[in-house]
């Protein structure tokens, strides 16, 4: 997500990072899909005009650092990490992990 903000801001255009949760894979923007391990969950909040499918869609970083917003949830079991987007700043931060040990 860092990296897609920071190409949005030196591209000096729109850049998308793609998530796919049926598929349990991310893809920054110019890079390689990344495939999560197994026995791990992935799920994505979004933007509605940001949508691709029933599970999948887009945060979107535009050149000023904002984006669309939203957040990213990485689960193991009852451990779930959630990485959240700022859409005024494009500001991300990562919740510390819940569930048992969390």
């Amino acid at each position: 997500l860092r990296y897609t903000r920071s190409q949005a801001m030196v591209r000096k255009q729109p850049m998308v990072f793609y998530v796919d949760a049926n598929e349990r894979s991310w893809q920054a923007a110019g890079k390689k899909t990344v495939m999560i391990p197994d026995g791990m969950e992935l799920s994505l909040l979004t933007a509605r005009s940001e949508l691709t499918g029933e599970n999948a869609g887009n945060i979107r970083f535009y050149p000023d650092g904002s984006s669309t917003g939203g957040r990213v949830t990485i689960s193991s079991g009852d451990v779930h990490w959630d990485v959240g987007v700022s859409w005024l700043t494009g500001k991300i931060t990562l919740a510390a992990p819940e569930g048992p040990g969390g």
